[in-house]
């Protein structure tokens, strides 16, 4: 399932796609997809498919959420065609990763090679990680005092 805007934000914004997990996972799309359309000439949509079926593939092997649903992707793509994005290159990391188009990108430091502080700390993370947490009890043996 993919996730909501945050507050205030439009649902379709270029900006959804540069908050920190959204832009990983735009990312890893946009990589395939673009690898997919230049380096196997794929048509665009034979491109589109195979992309999101790979990124969904990923994303299930790792365990984690799907951030990015079939109509975020396919908004992705459009942006990228109407010179609204562009991929920046980490200067740490060397990945491509989404970005405003026509940003500088000189030093661009990319959302894994430095993490906002609150990055990976969602309300399902935390809900999921106590649940697993709850079940486990840690029998201790009685203290003794010495008399």
């Amino acid at each position: 399932m993919a996730c909501p805007p945050p507050k205030g934000m439009l649902p379709f914004s270029t900006d959804w796609f540069i908050t920190w997990l959204p832009n990983v996972h735009a990312s890893l799309f946009y990589n395939v997809f673009r690898s997919l359309r230049k380096e196997q000439q794929c048509e665009r949509m034979q491109a589109f498919v195979t992309a999101y079926r790979l990124y969904s593939e990923q994303v299930s092997i790792d365990q984690v959420e799907p951030v990015l649903g079939l109509t975020r992707a396919w908004t992705l793509v459009r942006f990228f065609e109407s010179d609204l994005l562009q991929l920046s290159a980490c200067t740490q990391c060397s990945g491509h990763f989404v970005a405003h188009a026509h940003s500088p990108d000189h030093d661009y430091v990319c959302g894994i090679c430095m993490p906002p502080s609150r990055a990976g700390k969602t309300r399902k993370r935390r809900e999921r990680e106590a649940a697993q947490l709850a079940p486990v009890a840690i029998d201790l043996p009685a203290a003794r005092c010495a008399s």
